[in-house]
């Protein structure tokens, strides 16, 4: 058992290596109702969306994927912004979200006291969600766990030696086709995995959008747990 520390408080997770970890299904089972719950805050231009819940009543971050087709296009374009403490480049628009939302959640954690909380995210909202964290960890109050499902490549080496010491993991499913190709997107020089991806298989008959999709993943991990 580790407990890793909040800025306020501290929260013990139990995390066994590559085996089924405690907190995938309950916060992948949160992600997946938040799509069907109103966004608690957006960003101005509302293509940045996060539901605040509970699991296990830990206060808990989702951070959503793609909307519509122009969150989509505005994801898939791929410029760079630095990222301070070392962490060096990232996805510039997923920052820009970040940047537009976080201080929502700053202030609601400030106003409740600074209790432990987790985030949580699926797809362009994983990017988020892990950007949130090291902006958090820059803050001295990070989340007590975060997990990233199916998350698209956000940054570099720098983001992920920065998240090396927090409670992250994300998940990658795959099958007889392959692996979910969103996670190993973008493709070039200097992007990087953030955190460990712990691998799910789902049924061979499930094709790219059903890989990815939050009910894919808890398929996954149900069919492991």
């Amino acid at each position: 058992m580790r407990t890793w520390k909040n800025a306020k408080k501290s929260i013990a997770v139990s995390v066994m290596g590559t085996d089924m970890d405690a907190l995938l299904l309950p916060l992948a089972k949160a992600m997946n109702a938040a799509y069907s719950t109103p966004p608690t805050w957006e960003n101005s231009d509302r293509t940045a969306h996060v539901v605040q819940t509970t699991v296990g009543g830990v206060l808990t971050f989702c951070w959503l994927g793609t909307m519509d087709l122009s969150e989509w296009i505005n994801d898939d374009f791929n410029p760079t912004m630095e990222m301070d403490h070392g962490i060096g480049m990232v996805h510039q628009p997923s920052l820009k979200n970040v940047e537009a939302i976080l201080p929502n959640i700053q202030k609601f954690l400030e106003v409740h006291g600074f209790p432990p909380y987790y985030m949580a995210g699926h797809s362009k909202g994983a990017r988020e969600a892990a950007l949130a964290t090291a902006a958090m960890l820059q803050a001295d109050n990070p989340p007590a766990a975060t997990r990233l499902y199916e998350c698209p490549r956000v940054g570099g080496s720098g983001l992920a030696c920065y998240l090396a010491t927090e409670n992250i993991i994300g998940t990658r499913t795959y099958n007889a086709h392959g692996d979910d190709p969103i996670t190993w997107l973008p493709i070039g020089f200097g992007w990087e995995d953030c955190c460990f991806m712990q691998r799910f298989a789902v049924p061979d008959d499930y094709d790219l959008a059903s890989k990815h999709r939050m009910a894919g993943v808890i398929a996954g991990i149900t069919g492991v747990s």
